[in-house]
């Protein structure tokens, strides 16, 4: 079983790509995958899933009853409608589709979080408010 850990910062080049940091890579690769899937997250974040991840995912939600089929195939249409299968080149780096910069506001510079099964990209003052909000809704 795959767990991402960890805060990196990293950058975007002006076509959009992110080198994923060499220790998220290793954990990701361990069992074969070769491939990442990157799709919308919940909280103006993006996910990203290693090939084999990103399969459990979908063979859970296949097993999963469903309580409702129309709300189910509103929740796979958003899922798979906002996911990309991009495949890293020789230095690491994937192309993240316009689409998905956007919904996230990226560009430029982001970072990278180990989230146990999967990762996920954040603009880092969008990630860091967030945690302040979770933080303060505690107390």
């Amino acid at each position: 079983m795959q767990i991402f850990t960890g805060r990196y910062n990293v950058s975007l080049d002006s076509k959009g790509r992110l080198a994923i940091p060499a220790k998220l890579r290793q954990v990701a690769t361990a069992d074969g995958s070769e491939e990442f899937f990157v799709s919308t997250g919940t909280n103006q974040n993006l996910s990203l899933f290693s090939e084999s991840g990103f399969k459990d995912k979908a063979i859970l939600m296949k097993s999963s009853k469903p309580i409702d089929s129309d709300e189910e195939d509103l929740w796979k249409r958003r899922m798979f409608a906002s996911t990309a299968q991009v495949k890293p080149d020789k230095q690491g780096r994937i192309l993240i589709p316009p689409k998905l910069r956007e919904y996230a506001g990226i560009e430029g510079e982001a970072i990278v979080i180990g989230v146990g099964e999967k990762m996920e990209i954040w603009r880092e003052d969008v990630f860091d408010e967030y945690l302040r909000q979770a933080e303060s809704a505690k107390k």
